[in-house]
């Protein structure tokens, strides 16, 4: 996400939105849909591309789409909410 007035600067959704950031928290499901639309696009990549020497990424569909589910999963535990 860029800021809409310097389209260089790059913007995080939950650094940067206080506001969304504690509703995650909380678990509010309109905050989760929020950070799942923003972070859909880098999680796939990610998962399509890998990062590093560590993880060159997922050469079949079926297991990007099971990295991309595992990774959101993960991210949306109780536990792992509440560290943000």
């Amino acid at each position: 996400m860029t800021a809409p007035n310097n389209p260089s600067a790059k913007t995080d959704l939950l650094r940067d939105n206080p506001e969304v950031r504690e509703a995650f928290r909380r678990g509010d499901r309109r905050a989760m849909a929020q950070v799942y639309t923003e972070y859909l696009p880098l999680v796939q990549i990610v998962c399509r591309h890998g990062f590093g020497a560590g993880f060159r990424g997922f050469f079949s569909p079926a297991d990007r789409d099971d990295g991309v589910q595992t990774i959101f999963a993960a991210a949306f535990e109780e536990r792992t909410r509440l560290a943000y």
